[in-house]
């Protein structure tokens, strides 16, 4: 449904200044509201930035003639990626360093994909310490460590960028890099920039969009919709560079009503948010505890279940499986590493002749060293992966079971699954929180605190008539309420 602009939402569509940010909460109608401004200047060549694929593609389909619609990457590799097509990868292999850098330190390797990885988002014109930092205080071992971390980190890049050198890959964030170095100037084609998802944004990325001398500039986003920290994503609305920008709010919600609205509030509040969010969906929204909610009470007959992690997406999954319910993962089955870790499971139980992907035979002599590999480097995906296969001993006969059960189109689905972070920008009538979230409450780094309520809080504002909440965002939801002399939700 359409719906005239707001009075948040119509100084958006009038602005005429140089710098603009514009901070809109979960389904304000954001994208609305830029192509509003799209429309409102018409004779401007416009740039759309997006940050993924999925969002350039919805907003080519919006936006009117005169915005060109592209994603970072895609400005980068018509300028400089695609003379590394012959190399290109999407990342460094932890093989591929070792080899060039004849070690068998397998967190060595690591701590230098790190290195170039930390460098190649940044907006830093070469490779120093900071990008491998160490404590003030750290041991002359630490420094010495990290000097030699650095040296190599620096000769890996090199060989990155070297076109002729096939031995070390040039990823898609190197490219990009090396289109940030070349300081692009986009203003021989257009007038303004528009920068969506900023808060997703980084270093690099930034100063490609914000450097931009003579272009107009608009960044858009939600800064509690931040969820890609561990990448080195950094919110470019609250960046140095657009200081002197003006900033434009856009609190008001069309896609559901006030006790989903009042629900988010709950999570907004732990992050010291002022200015609420407001729900003004002409329908009736419901919020329950998941442990009260049955299928039959979802509006409609499927419901999409949020999980936070790999593991809550695939037990989500098994569980409807063996309960003979259609299953549709969103983004499709091989955007989750399943046949991966069909692979792992054959490697684990000797059966080589079973594996299909040949390189996991290349990288690993056995389960057993992919094991101390895991270990060694603390590698998040290589550990999650052996927990999945320690869960579930005959992850064969279970990946059998799920497959029958996959529908490839949502329309055919009773359950819809996926995890919160590849919820982002989707909604669903019906929504429940999986519990596999961390208590919020808990001795958590404060950086990582908040970026695990920003996440909740992305999964809490895709429901739009039915929202059943998890353990952990009911002790929110009552902690907030008794702290403003509420009953309880």
């Amino acid at each position: 449904m359409s719906h005239a602009l707001t009075e948040e939402q119509q100084p958006v569509a009038n602005f005429k200044g140089q710098k603009l940010v514009v901070k809109a909460y979960a389904g304000t109608g954001k994208t609305t509201t830029l192509v509003a401004f799209a429309k409102a200047n018409p004779d401007a060549r416009i740039l759309y930035v997006a940050y993924n694929r999925a969002i350039r593609e919805d907003a080519q389909a919006r936006f009117p003639s005169n915005v060109t619609c592209k994603t970072t990457h895609q400005l980068a590799y018509a300028a400089i990626g695609k003379d590394y097509r012959h190399k290109l990868s999407p990342n460094l292999r932890l093989r591929d360093i070792t080899d060039a850098v004849n070690t068998f330190d397998w967190s060595l390797a690591q701590d230098i994909r790190a290195t170039i990885h930390a460098f190649a988002i940044s907006a830093d014109k070469t490779i120093d310490r900071h990008h491998w930092p160490i404590s003030l205080d750290a041991t002359s071992k630490a420094k010495d460590r990290q000097a030699i971390v650095i040296h190599h980190a620096k000769r890996l890049w090199k060989a990155m960028c070297d076109v002729e050198n096939r031995e070390v890959s040039m990823t898609h964030d190197g490219y990009f890099k090396l289109y940030q170095l070349s300081q692009p100037d986009l203003s021989s084609r257009y007038d303004i920039v528009l920068l969506d998802e900023a808060q997703d944004s980084n270093p690099c990325a930034e100063a490609i969009v914000i450097d931009q001398p003579r272009c107009r500039v608009l960044l858009a986003g939600d800064p509690y919709q931040a969820i890609y920290q561990w990448r080195g994503a950094q919110d470019a609305m609250a960046s140095h560079r657009v200081k002197d920008a003006k900033v434009m709010r856009i609190a008001t919600s069309f896609r559901f009503g006030e006790r989903i609205s009042a629900t988010a509030n709950a999570l907004l509040a732990l992050r010291g948010e002022k200015v609420p969010l407001r729900g003004l969906s002409q329908r009736q929204d419901c919020v329950i505890p998941s442990n009260q909610f049955q299928l039959k009470q979802s509006p409609v007959p499927q419901v999409t279940f949020l999980a936070r992690t790999m593991m809550g997406v695939m037990q989500t999954a098994l569980h409807f499986s063996r309960r003979k319910l259609s299953v549709h993962l969103v983004g499709g089955g091989d955007s989750y590493p399943l046949a991966d870790m069909e692979d792992l499971f054959w490697l684990s139980r000797n059966k080589r002749d079973h594996i299909r992907n040949k390189q996991l035979l290349r990288d690993f002599n056995d389960f057993t060293q992919y094991k101390a590999i895991a270990e060694e480097t603390k590698d998040p995906e290589m550990l999650r992966a052996i927990k999945v296969l320690d869960t579930y001993p005959h992850f064969d006969q279970e990946m059998k079971m799920l497959e029958k059960r996959l529908s490839a189109s949502p329309d055919d689905a009773d359950i819809v699954v996926t995890t919160a972070h590849r919820a982002k920008g989707l909604e669903w009538e019906c929504v429940y929180l999986v519990d596999d979230f961390p208590d919020l409450f808990d001795d958590l780094d404060p950086a990582e605190r908040d970026a695990e309520i920003n996440l909740m809080y992305v999964a809490a504002t895709r429901a739009k008539t039915l929202l059943a909440i998890n353990t952990q965002l009911q002790k929110v939801v009552t902690r907030h309420n008794r702290a403003k002399g509420l009953s309880a939700a």
